[in-house]
């Protein structure tokens, strides 16, 4: 995922893409910025912090795998799904931004 080409698409197309605007994807970056486990994510690869947002949002919004993402950001499948659920969990916990998880995407947050 190139994040410079991303952020020219229209607005439209950005939508469609991801299922949030623009102006909302730019807000989940300084939420995951200053939460604690920020250096553990974005250690996670070489991909900038706004790429793994991306491909998360598009894993909440499509029928796709952990082993699709781990192919995307030259990951491992177990990084993948850590990026993913750790991600998903910070935005949603934020309770900032409305975003839905796919019945067949639901998991579980287990606490220590």
């Amino acid at each position: 995922m190139d994040y410079q080409y991303v952020k020219n698409l229209s607005p439209e197309n950005f939508k469609r893409l991801f299922g949030v605007n623009f102006e909302t994807f730019t807000q989940m970056i300084p939420v995951l910025q200053q939460h604690p486990n920020f250096p553990e994510i974005s250690a996670l690869g070489c991909q900038p912090i706004e790429e793994q947002i991306l491909v998360t949002l598009l894993f909440l919004r499509e029928d796709t795998s952990y082993f699709h993402v781990a192919f995307e950001l030259d990951l491992d499948e177990s990084s993948a799904r850590f990026l993913i659920t750790t991600i998903a969990s910070i935005l949603i916990q934020s309770r900032l931004f409305n975003l839905s998880i796919k019945k067949s995407r639901r998991w579980s947050i287990k606490r220590n």
